[in-house]
């Protein structure tokens, strides 16, 4: 049966109007690169680099040269203790700071420079340089000898306590009888100074030597002494001598012994001190 043309028609331009339907999306399909081609790299960013980058890694020593400079760090500190031993502390002084600069912390090369300071009375150097050394120093041997030196060093600074606190500490590490000598003088004085008798008091300190402490004694004590005469009285040394570092001081009337007042006299690093009768 033939449809009428008309129907034809409309049932033609109703199937071209239709559109997608609705449980589907349009989308566009991508497009396939031909099976020959490489996927595309990436390129690291072109930032120019940084000026740390730019610097170069200090590279590591050779061998060669690590034996090198240990050679030339011995050189350095032989030359410096053969012009401390030849009294030529400056010069020995400048030695070890080379040598240092090669090592910075090793104990005996700073310690070494702390003895050549102390030498030369430079006293700062000397504390500082010996200090670092004892920091750096593991062997108790090597401990003992720097701590002897620290001593030292407080001994010309005129700090006998402090001097006393190391050379006992130097024992401990190293038995050695220039320590302990050293540390026996100091004792000695320390204890005749601080308390030479009970109740005996000091007069004077730091007076320059005995000829000054008689003189001191006959202007301040003489009129404590009963004297016969008009020629008032003399002070001389009855025991004891500059050399030995104590004395008894004897002041009377002019030679006569049995009218008389003795008077102690100790000698430390600051002066001599005189006591009471």
């Amino acid at each position: 049966m033939r449809l009428p043309a008309a129907l034809v028609i409309l049932l033609l331009v109703s199937g071209c109007d239709r559109g997608a339907p609705d449980n589907q999306a349009a989308t566009a399909e991508p497009a396939k690169a031909p099976l020959d081609s490489k996927p595309a790299e990436s390129k690291p960013s072109e930032s120019k680099p940084t000026e740390s980058a730019k610097r170069a890694k200090p590279k590591d020593l050779s061998a060669k040269q690590a034996s090198d400079l240990a050679k030339q760090f011995r050189i350095e500190l032989d030359e410096g203790r053969a012009l401390t031993k030849a009294g030529k502390h400056e010069a020995g002084i400048e030695r070890y700071h080379a040598a240092l600069a090669i090592e910075p912390s090793n104990p005996a090369a700073l310690a070494e420079l702390g003895w050549a300071a102390l030498q030369a009375k430079q006293l700062d150097l000397a504390q500082g340089a010996t200090s670092r050394a004892l920091i750096f120093s593991r062997k108790p041997d090597q401990q003992g000898m720097i701590l002897y030196n620290l001593g030292r060093v407080a001994e010309a600074r005129s700090d006998a306590p402090q001097a006393i606190l190391h050379y006992r500490e130097s024992l401990e590490r190293r038995p050695n009888k220039t320590v302990q000598a050293r540390l026996d003088g100091l004792l000695t004085t320390a204890s005749a100074v601080a308390a030479p008798a009970e109740g005996l008091e000091q007069i004077a300190s730091g007076v320059a030597d005995l000829g000054a402490a008689c003189k001191l004694l006959a202007d301040s004590e003489c009129a404590n002494l009963y004297t016969m005469g008009e020629d008032g009285c003399t002070c001389r040394t009855a025991l004891g001598a500059e050399r030995e570092g104590w004395a008894l001081l004897e002041l009377g009337e002019n030679d006569t012994v049995s009218n008389a007042m003795w008077f102690p006299a100790v000698q430390t690093t600051a002066g001599w001190v005189v006591f009471e009768t």
